[in-house]
């Protein structure tokens, strides 16, 4: 019974001729994996100075072209089956950056713009990676950017005006002093109460040949009439002196010559009736 049980595991084991087979076969792959990683370097000369560039894929690169003018760098195609291009291109070479910032490039395959043919793959400090589909005939990569081997047209950047020196401080003006608010008026106080006359000076106020009494002027009949009682005796009481004046003054005068004109009359008429008298 194990006899027969070793026969079948025998039977399941390949021979060494299937090994050495599957062997080479594996041998094969890995040279054609190798084969295929393994890239190539086209070399692209610029105005004296040249250039690497990496290029792995289905289609081999046959020649360069490149043009200042346009800053575009052209590979020149041997794709009768097509394929993929890899392609490896030094900054130094060619570019799409400005200020700092990338861009994408513009490729044209045989003069026809197609991106969904183009992938970008790493980038570097260094170099881009491409990777561009190419159709069964093609002849010619171009590839545009903004600057090859020197060359560029990117926008040149104006520099930075340099600041202003900041003016000096103004100093603010002192503010002017706030007159001092004019004190209140005091009222003025209230005028004290004048004092009721006393009896002698309201007899002073009475008016001659009267005296006060009983709070009023009355006639003083201490004396006759004609007289006054002045410093403890009755004297003649002597007529006001009446103020002269203009109407006065002319009424006198008016007067005296109306007297004069009748006195001289009356004489005139009796010297004329004595005359008459002599005559007879």
């Amino acid at each position: 019974m194990r006899a027969v049980e070793g026969r079948h595991e025998e039977a399941r084991l390949p021979g060494q001729g299937a090994i050495l087979k599957i062997s080479l076969g594996l041998a094969v792959l890995a040279g054609l994996g190798f084969a295929a990683a393994y890239a190539e370097t086209v070399t692209v000369d610029v105005e004296g100075e040249s250039f690497d560039v990496e290029f792995t894929g289905d289609v081999t690169v046959t020649g360069t072209e490149f043009d200042l003018d346009f800053i575009s760098l052209r590979f020149m195609l041997d794709a009768a089956d097509g394929g993929t291009l890899d392609l490896t291109l030094p900054r130094s070479l060619i570019d799409e950056s400005c200020g700092g910032l990338d861009g994408e490039f513009l490729i044209l395959v045989d003069g026809e713009d197609d991106p969904s043919s183009v992938t970008e793959g790493e980038k570097t400090d260094t170099a881009r990676m491409l990777s561009i589909d190419v159709q069964a005939g093609a002849t010619e990569i171009e590839i545009f950017g903004s600057t090859l081997a020197g060359a560029s047209q990117c926008p040149e950047v104006e520099p930075a005006p340099e600041p202003e020196p900041e003016p000096a401080p103004v100093p603010e003006p002192e503010p002017e002093p706030v007159p001092a608010p004019a004190p209140a008026p005091v009222p003025a106080p209230d005028p004290e109460p004048v004092p009721a006359p006393s009896p002698s000076t309201a007899a002073t106020q009475c008016g001659p040949g009267t005296i006060l009494r009983d709070g009023a002027c009355v006639l003083d009949d201490r004396c006759g009439p004609g007289t006054v009682f002045k410093d403890g005796q009755c004297v003649i009481q002597e007529a006001p002196a009446q103020p002269v004046t203009l109407r006065t003054l002319g009424r006198d005068l008016g007067v005296g010559f109306f007297v004069a004109f009748i006195g001289a009359g009356i004489i005139g008429v009796v010297l004329g009736i004595a005359a008459r008298a002599h005559r007879l």
